[in-house]
C-alpha cells in the first residue's frame, strides 16, 4: 500500500523571519493584527514584513509611498513608536526605518503619540546604528514633507514639528552628536540641525549650544553626506546676524568647497556663502 510521507522540512523559497504578505488593501491590516500576537517571533516577522512593504529597493517608488500611506492610514504609528521603547535592538533599527518613510508621509501621529521624547531618548543609545536613524527621524519631524497619494495630499506639520524639538530641548543634543564618532551619527545630527533651526527660536537654540564649531569641523569631512549637511545648516545659521557675524570669518573654509567633487555641495557652498555676505 502507498503511504504519504510529509516532509519535516520547511518548503522551499519560504523565508521563516517574515509574515506573509496579505494581497492588496488586507496587506497592512493583517499585518497590524499580527503585531498584537502575544508570540515575540510573530510581532518581529509582521514588522519586518512592515519594513519590506515600504523600503523593499526592488519595488517601484510609488510602490513604497503607498506602503508608507497605508501605514499612516491605518492608525500604526503611535503603536511604531511605543514600540521603540520595548522591542530588540535590531527590531528599533526596522521600526525606525520604517518610520522614516510614514514619517515622510505624515508626522501628526507621531507627534501626537510623543515621538520627539521617545526619539530624543534613543540619541544617546550605544548603538550608533540606532542614534543615527533616530536623529534621521527627528529630521523628518521638523521637515514636515508632504506626500501625495492617489486620492489626496495628507497633511504636513512642519512648524510644530520644529518648535517641537526646541519645547523638548533636543537641539542641544543633536549638537552634542557632531561629535559622534560615527560620520553616519553626525550626518544625520547635522540634517536634523537644518530642518529644526530654520525657526528663530531654533537658531538660537543652536547657536547657544556652540554648534557652529563642530559644522565647521565637518565641512572637512571626506564623506560627502557629513560635509553636505554641515554646509547645510551652517547657511541656516548664518541667516541670524549672530551666526553670520560668526562665518565671515571662515570664508575660506566654504571657498575651498568650490572645487567639490560633487556639484550639489559645490552649489550648497556658494549658497552659504551669499547668505554669510549678504548685507541688510
Amino acid at each position: 500500500m502507498t503511504t504519504i510521507r510529509i516532509s519535516g522540512n520547511l518548503p522551499p523559497n519560504i523565508d521563516c523571519t517574515k509574515a506573509p504578505i496579505a494581497f492588496g488593501r488586507r496587506a497592512v491590516p493583517k499585518l497590524n493584527e499580527e503585531l498584537q500576537n502575544p508570540e515575540l517571533i510573530t510581532r518581529q516577522r509582521a514588522l519586518m514584513s512592515l519594513c519590506d512593504l515600504v523600503h523593499d529597493p526592488e519595488i517601484a517608488l510609488e510602490v513604497m509611498r503607498l506602503g508608507a500611506v497605508g501605514l499612516v492610514e491605518a492608525g500604526l504609528i503611535p503603536r511604531l513608536v511605543f514600540k521603540l521603547t520595548s522591542e530588540l535592538e535590531e527590531i528599533q533599527e526596522l521600526i525606525l526605518d520604517t518610520l522614516h518613510f510614514c514619517l515622510c508621509v505624515d508626522a501628526s501621529e507621531a507627534l501626537a503619540s510623543e515621538a520627539v521624547s521617545v526619539l530624543k531618548e534613543k540619541l544617546s543609545h550605544r548603538s550608533a546604528r540606532i542614534r543615527s536613524k533616530a536623529a534621521r527621524a527627528l529630521m523628518d519631524i521638523s521637515l514636515g514633507v508632504q506626500v501625495c497619494n492617489l486620492k489626496h495630499t495628507l497633511p504636513s506639520v512642519p512648524l510644530e514639528g520644529k518648535n517641537k524639538l526646541c519645547e523638548e530641548e533636543v537641539i542641544p543634543i543633536l549638537v552634542n552628536l557632531l561629535g559622534d564618532p560615527s560620520p553616519e551619527v553626525a550626518a544625520s545630527a547635522a540634517g536634523a540641525l537644518m530642518s529644526a533651526t530654520v525657526t528663530t527660536p531654533g537658531k538660537y537654540a543652536a547657536l547657544n549650544a556652540d554648534a557652529l564649531p563642530p559644522l565647521l569641523g565637518l565641512v572637512r569631512s571626506p564623506q560627502t553626506n557629513v560635509c553636505l549637511n554641515a554646509v547645510k545648516a551652517i547657511t541656516v545659521l548664518a541667516e541670524a546676524p549672530e551666526g553670520r557675524k560668526e562665518l565671515l570669518k571662515h570664508l575660506d573654509l566654504l571657498e575651498d568647497l568650490r572645487g567639490h567633487d560633487s556639484e550639489v555641495t559645490r552649489r550648497a557652498a556658494e549658497t552659504a556663502m551669499r547668505v554669510i555676505t549678504w548685507k541688510p
